[in-house]
């Protein structure tokens, strides 16, 4: 799916808020990450046009109770986390222009890509975990709240039920998204 504005359903400062990360985080990092959990975890499990539904809302400001407590109470936590496992690899390893490079510093210790495997795991079991509890609310509540849940046709992407599945390391070295890329965050007042 391509857009000229990108809608981001969690700001940088929500998921430093909500997950390990530090204050220091560098927030371009975060928006790549956040965009990679909507676009590879969020969509499959909304559905096409629940999202679409979402994401315009959003942009409109028009979001109503039942898809604002959608929003705050289940996909927002799901996009953090699932941005954690986006994102930890890319901390880890990262290209700089002409090979990939694993970073250090010099007070501290690059952690081992055993240590690196367990914390993308127990990030992924968060996710999951997450996921699997807004899986539920929608499969019990889509008919009388949320009937874009059940509304997808042809070429849409229509949800998944399963929120587990997925094993193994994940390395995902999306690169950043363009400075000029217009972005509306969820809710507004988190920056």
């Amino acid at each position: 799916m391509s857009y000229e504005t990108e809608i981001l359903f969690i700001s940088p400062a929500y998921m430093k808020r909500t997950t390990y990360l530090s204050e220091s985080m560098d927030d371009q990092m975060l928006v790549t990450a956040i965009v990679l959990a909507q676009d590879k975890y969020v969509i499959p499990v909304l559905g096409t046009d629940l999202y679409m539904r979402l994401r315009t809302d959003i942009e409109d400001a028009t979001l109503t109770a039942d898809y604002e407590g959608l929003l705050k109470n289940y996909v927002q936590k799901i996009v953090a986390w699932w941005g954690m496992v986006e994102l930890l690899p890319a901390l880890h390893v990262r290209h700089d222009g002409t090979n990939l490079v694993i970073r250090t510093a010099e007070q501290s210790a690059t952690i081992s890509p055993d240590d690196l495997h367990r914390e993308i795991e127990r990030s992924r079991q968060t996710a999951q975990l997450y996921t699997d509890r807004l899986i539920r609310h929608l499969r019990y509540n889509w008919d009388t709240k949320y009937p874009e849940y059940h509304t997808n046709t042809e070429d849409d992407i229509h949800p998944s039920t399963k929120a587990y599945g997925q094993s193994g390391l994940t390395f995902s070295f999306g690169r950043g998204y363009k400075a000029n890329l217009r972005h509306i965050i969820y809710p507004p007042s988190y920056g």
